[in-house]
C-alpha cells in the first residue's frame, strides 16, 4: 500500500513546530540555543470505518457539539438561578392552586 493510501487506515501525527531562540541552560548562568521545538497537537489515531465498508460513521457536527457544551456557572450565577427557579416555581403554584379554587367554585 503506498503511503498517500495509509491516512485512510491511520491518521498521522498532527505536529506543529515552535521555532525557538535562547533559553537558560541548566546551569543558570549562560543562554543555550534551542532551534524548533516540536509539539504533538493530536496524536495519531487508526481510522476503524474505512470508506466503503459495510459500517461507517461520521462524529458530531461542530453545531452539535457547540450546543452540548455549557461552561460552569460562577458560584453567584448558581444562586441566582437557583432564586429565580424558586421564585418561577411559587407563582406557578399560585396560579394552580387559583384554577382549582376557580374549579371548585363554579357551578
Amino acid at each position: 500500500m503506498p503511503y498517500s493510501q495509509s491516512e485512510r487506515i491511520r491518521i498521522p501525527d498532527t505536529v506543529h513546530a515552535y521555532k525557538v531562540g535562547q533559553f537558560p541552560s541548566t546551569d543558570d548562568q549562560s543562554m543555550s540555543e534551542a532551534g524548533n521545538w516540536y509539539h504533538i497537537e493530536q496524536a495519531a489515531y487508526w481510522n476503524r470505518f474505512l470508506p466503503g465498508s459495510r459500517v461507517e460513521t461520521t462524529g458530531p457536527s461542530g453545531n452539535t457539539a457547540a450546543r452540548a457544551y455549557r461552561p460552569t456557572p460562577i458560584a453567584g450565577e448558581v444562586t441566582e438561578l437557583r432564586n429565580e427557579a424558586l421564585q418561577d416555581k411559587q407563582k406557578l403554584q399560585e396560579s394552580l392552586n387559583q384554577v382549582q379554587l376557580a374549579k371548585k367554585n363554579s357551578p
